[in-house]
């Protein structure tokens, strides 16, 4: 999760409150394994439209790469 939100949060300022901090990486109840997505929620519309130009594609190792969409999307 914190390579995620470092990653992300290079971008632009991301929405934080008590209860969020910008990234949610969903995981199953039973295993605590993630679900391989996240969402992410950035402050402005312009950094969230970077992002997606900035990220879609990006590798973090041979077997992961970042598909980006935006949640109106999705």
């Amino acid at each position: 999760m914190k390579v995620v939100h470092r990653l992300v949060s290079k971008i632009g300022p991301l929405v934080n409150s008590e209860s969020f901090n910008g990234v949610d990486l969903p995981t199953d109840p039973e295993t605590g394994d993630t679900l391989g997505f996240a969402f992410v929620e950035y402050q402005s519309i312009n950094d969230a439209s970077q992002a997606v130009k900035s990220l879609s594609g990006y590798a973090f190792d041979k077997n992961h790469t970042l598909s980006v969409v935006p949640y109106s999307d999705a």
